[in-house]
């Protein structure tokens, strides 16, 4: 009788236990949490390793167990947000920084052919290793050295570019005999030159399509205020000559014109005829004899 009394008192209290708490599981500390019907913690349950099984801890006071500490990830996310931010205002300056550059080249007074092959190479060697390297924009220091680098490389660029022209000309007066006697021209007004070579300079290829000694009866008059030549197809015209200037660089007289300036070389040795506003895009240049 004792026996089923026991079972009885033991059941009761299971009974009487169970519905005065909760069982959770806290996935964050792997335990089972006992609360009572206030909702304070009375317990807790985790399975330890070392004896492999669970074991059940009763709480004295609720100073006894501490919250997990909880991540604050604000700060993580505050620095990452202020890198992409750095990254995104330092891309949009580089960008900035290179259009203006293109621009610039656009805005020179040079034939539009060498603009295009300045911005060309630009694009096709200095910007196309800098787009394929990871660099970190986030950093402005490295924003700044891109930035650097790629205006040294435009720099060296453009000399070279713009230099092709003059070189191409240096190398075709020193085919030129050089007389070091300094003519008048005033007497030789009227005369008829004959022409046996001309050269087609071109500023879209930046060289010369032609340059090749002529058979036909072109020729060239010098007169005080107009130059009159006949072309190699027979066409005859003229230029008038004014606002004469003598170009030291290039030991000749240079003119400008209603149609093009004009450069008659100093020993009247060759005279050069050319297209637009100055001497830097196509040209026309004939040899004379006297």
């Amino acid at each position: 009788m004792k026996k089923y009394i026991s079972l009885i008192f033991v059941f009761l209290s299971i009974l009487f236990f169970s519905q005065t708490q909760t069982k959770r599981y806290n996935s964050m500390t792997k335990k089972y949490e006992y609360f009572n019907s206030k909702g304070q913690m009375i317990g807790y349950e985790y399975y330890n390793n070392m004896t492999r099984q669970w074991e059940y801890y009763e709480m004295n006071s609720q100073n006894n167990y501490n919250e997990p500490a909880k991540l604050d990830l604000t700060s993580t996310f505050n620095a990452a947000s202020t890198l992409q931010g750095r990254y995104d205002n330092n891309t949009a300056y580089v960008q900035k920084e290179v259009q203006k550059m293109i621009q610039s080249v656009y805005n020179f007074d040079i034939p539009d052919s060498q603009k295009q092959e300045i911005v060309k190479n630009f694009k096709d060697v200095p910007l196309k290793s800098v787009n394929s390297q990871a660099i970190n924009y986030s950093s402005l220091s490295q924003a700044n050295d891109v930035l650097n680098y790629l205006s040294n490389s435009l720099n060296k660029i453009i000399k070279n570019v713009v230099s092709a022209y003059e070189q191409n000309v240096e190398t075709t007066t020193t085919q030129i005999s050089n007389n070091t006697k300094k003519i008048n021209f005033e007497d030789y007004y009227n005369t008829i030159f004959i022409v046996d070579r001309i050269a087609i300079w071109s500023a879209k290829y930046s060289k010369f399509l032609s340059d090749e000694n002529i058979s036909s009866n072109s020729y060239i008059i010098l007169k005080e205020n107009t130059i009159e030549f006949k072309r190699a197809d027979g066409t005859l015209s003229y230029r008038n000559l004014e606002n004469k200037r003598y170009n030291s660089k290039r030991e000749g007289y240079e003119y400008t014109s209603d149609w093009g300036p004009v450069f008659i070389d100093k020993n009247l040795t060759y005279v050069a005829f050319a297209v637009g506003s100055n001497f830097s895009g196509d040209n026309y240049t004939y040899f004379i004899t006297k």
